[in-house]
């Protein structure tokens, strides 16, 4: 049978000399089936003070032993009052049944900075609406994708509004091309003339087209991918990074956590 030796240690840090020490009463231990139940009560204690509470275990030679399974009325922002209980499942951390110990309650009221609630700071990426996604990339191609993959997919829409540009241009001047070869017609020039007015209304017509049909396939190429991409937009809206302060009761030391959430 474990054999428990109780001490109660009210304040350990130095920063509580000039505070009020809180009095705990002798705390009851009892072992229950792998367990060391510790019930105390803080018996000075005002309206909204909180307190910090841990234990110290040790065996016969004073070696410390880890207790990491622990609940109850143990930790940070433990209020005051009577009928606490701290529960210490030893089996859990490999302490054998056949060995003596020696317990110490620390009991440490909480300053101001210690018990102020921590703060979470998050940041996860912009959500967008699929459809308003589409209808981005419809204006320009590439831009939906730009906002989803966070890449410079807007490029294709530089491209696209540039072969747009482009075949305008080139339909512009075939017209004026034929203009020209329908006029050498009517003059009744040679046919060297007639022929190179009209190969170059065909040139400047092909080119047109072409450029048209390029754009075309940059916005239908866009179109069917953001449509497919974003089936799966949710996976990008649900990740967040987390950054909590808050406080270390065993070092008695302040402490930041960073969770990251994919």
């Amino acid at each position: 049978m474990i054999t428990i030796l109780a001490v109660v240690l009210f304040c350990i840090s130095a920063t509580c000399i000039a505070q009020e020490i809180p009095a705990i009463s002798k705390p009851d231990l009892e072992v229950r089936g792998g367990q060391l139940i510790i019930d105390y009560d803080i018996v000075n204690d005002k309206p909204g003070d909180h307190y910090l509470v841990d234990i110290l275990v040790s065996d016969s030679l004073g070696n410390k032993i880890d207790t990491w399974s622990l609940s109850g009325d143990i930790g940070q922002n433990v209020e005051g009052g009577n009928s606490k209980r701290i529960i210490w499942e030893y089996l859990d951390d490999n302490v054998s049944e056949e060995i003596k110990i020696t317990v110490i309650v620390e009991v440490e009221k909480l300053t101001p900075r210690m018990k102020e609630a921590p703060t979470t700071i998050s940041s996860s990426p912009k959500s967008y609406s699929r459809s308003g996604l589409i209808l981005q990339s419809l204006a320009l191609p590439g831009l939906g994708m730009t906002k989803l993959k966070e890449k410079p997919y807007w490029i294709y829409g530089v491209i696209g509004y540039g072969l747009i540009g482009n075949s305008i241009y080139f339909m512009y001047r075939s017209n004026t091309s034929y203009v020209s070869y329908e006029d050498a017609v009517n003059r009744e020039a040679s046919e060297a003339e007639k022929d190179l007015y009209y190969d170059q209304y065909l040139n400047e017509f092909w080119i047109s087209i072409g450029s048209a049909a390029g754009a075309a396939a940059i916005w239908l190429t866009d179109f069917l991918l953001i449509t497919v991409s974003s089936k799966n937009m949710n996976k990008y809206a649900h990740k967040s990074l987390q950054i909590v302060p808050g406080y270390d009761y065993r070092t008695r030391s302040p402490m930041l956590s960073m969770t990251y959430k994919f």
